[in-house]
């Protein structure tokens, strides 16, 4: 958590914060800077489907960046402790 604190400098306490996806979006395009289209993400998601479009915008610039460990994107926004975890 120290690490997404450093690189998006929010106020996110909680794991289950990142269901949104916009923490792991940010976190990636400050690895991979221009990958993902931040301003194509909805940065007040709140319902299943808003969060699942923001993670599937990283899905897809993860796997165009060449990562090859797919994302999860259900189990992340479901918001469960382990699954951000993983």
């Amino acid at each position: 958590m120290k690490l997404k604190h450093a690189v998006i400098q929010c106020a996110t306490f909680q794991v289950e914060d990142c269901a949104d996806g916009i923490a792991y979006c940010q976190i990636f395009d400050a690895i991979y800077p221009g990958k993902v289209p931040l301003h194509k993400l909805n940065f007040q998601a709140k319902t299943q489907d808003e969060k699942l479009k923001n993670l599937r915008i990283l899905e897809k610039a993860t796997r165009e960046s060449g990562v090859l460990r797919p994302v999860q994107v259900e189990k992340i926004a479901s918001g469960s402790f382990p699954e951000n975890l993983a």
